[in-house]
């Protein structure tokens, strides 16, 4: 069965490859793609109220995230321990946020394999 596909799925699509492309990124920007993510993610599924508490739940994550991000976590490696503890808690939330894409379909395999032949695939024209 063929489904319609909302035009922030490729967006979203494309924001997801970044976040694999980029997992030797910054946690700043790292964080920033979640968030990006996020939004996404909201915004196609604000007419739904199966997931509106999960939802809530991950931005109550990527705030705590972003209040407690400083940029010597980024560039001194006498911070790794506090590095380590941000990161586990980067790497839940993106968890929870990716099961609810996958739960809700919002981005197919096709349309990913899609924007990595053409943005992320050899020398595009």
């Amino acid at each position: 069965m063929s489904r319609n596909y909302s035009p922030l799925s490729y967006h979203l699509g494309e924001a997801l490859l970044s976040l694999i492309y980029t997992t030797n990124a910054s946690l700043y920007q790292r964080t920033n793609l979640i968030a990006l993510i996020l939004s996404d993610v909201e915004a196609m599924l604000a007419w739904s109220d199966k997931d509106k508490s999960t939802i809530e739940s991950i931005k109550g994550r990527v705030e705590v995230l972003r209040d407690s991000y400083e940029p010597i976590l980024d560039d001194y490696e006498g911070v790794i321990e506090k590095r380590i503890a941000y990161e586990k808690k980067l790497d839940i939330t993106r968890t929870e946020l990716i099961k609810v894409i996958e739960s809700n379909n919002l981005v197919s395999a096709s349309m990913l394999k899609e924007i990595q032949g053409t943005k992320w695939g050899k020398d595009s024209q």
